[in-house]
Parts: structure tokens; C-alpha cells; sequence
């Protein structure tokens, strides 16, 4: 009876650690990685290349101003480790790796702003415009 007890409380403690690793491994991964791409965009210059081809796209800049003047306390998410949590969790890393695999390989303007299309109808609206308003204050606040 002993044995059945200490197996039992061994199972249930195992199983509270993997749960608390598993949530506190997600959070920290998701900062990593939005700190990681934060760094990698500023001191590569690619944040002002970013903010010059969202100036050049009319119909990406009008979707990015849309949600400029949103109140932060009606949005779901409003840090960039909450936008990459969401952004996994409803897109998948697969799908992301192959995002930036297309990217990577040259898109025109108008296929940019159709996957931007595609990946919001992945979100909700709520989380497209939470998404919409951290790009916005990210590049141009």
C-alpha cells in the first residue's frame, strides 16, 4: 500500500513539474525569440528597411494606420512575446519556416501583402488588430 502511495505521489508531482516547465519553457522561448529578432532587425538596418517598404506599400501602411489609434486594453495581446505565442500557436512553426523560406527568395509587393492576407485569416480579428498595433508602435514609435 505504501509502494501504491509513493508511486502515486511521484506520478502527480512529475506531472505538475512537466505542466510548469512546459507553460515557463513557452513564455521564455517566446521572449527569447522576440527579443532575438528585435536585436537581429535593429542592428542590421532591416528595421528601416522594413519601415521604408511598409511607406511604399499604400494598401500595408493603410492596414498598419488602421489600428494605430486602437485602445491597448480592448486587445488581447499587446507585447511582442504574447504576438509570438499567438502567432505559433495559430500559424505553426511550419508554416512560418516556410514564410520565411519564401521571403527569403524574393517576393513582389503584392505577394507580400496576400500572405499578410493569408495569416490574418488565421487570426482572429482581435488578434490581427493586436498584431497590427505592436508592428505599428514597433516601427514607428
Amino acid at each position: 500500500m505504501r509502494f501504491i502511495k509513493f508511486l502515486f505521489k511521484t506520478v502527480i508531482i512529475m506531472a505538475v513539474l512537466g505542466v510548469g516547465v512546459y507553460f515557463i519553457g513557452k513564455h521564455f522561448l517566446s521572449a527569447k525569440v522576440a527579443d532575438v529578432v528585435t536585436e537581429e532587425l535593429e542592428n542590421s538596418g532591416q528595421l528601416d528597411e522594413a519601415r521604408r517598404f511598409v511607406d511604399q506599400t499604400p494598401e500595408l501602411k493603410q492596414m498598419l494606420e488602421s489600428s494605430a489609434n486602437v485602445d491597448a486594453n480592448t486587445l488581447p495581446f499587446t507585447t511582442k512575446e504574447e504576438a509570438v505565442q499567438t502567432v505559433v500557436k495559430k500559424v505553426g512553426i511550419r508554416e512560418l519556416q516556410s514564410i520565411q523560406s519564401r521571403y527569403e527568395n524574393g517576393m513582389s509587393p503584392a505577394e507580400q501583402v496576400q500572405l499578410i492576407r493569408e495569416l490574418e485569416g488565421k487570426l482572429t480579428a482581435d488578434e490581427a488588430t493586436a498584431l497590427k498595433y505592436i508592428i505599428y508602435n514597433e516601427l514607428y514609435k
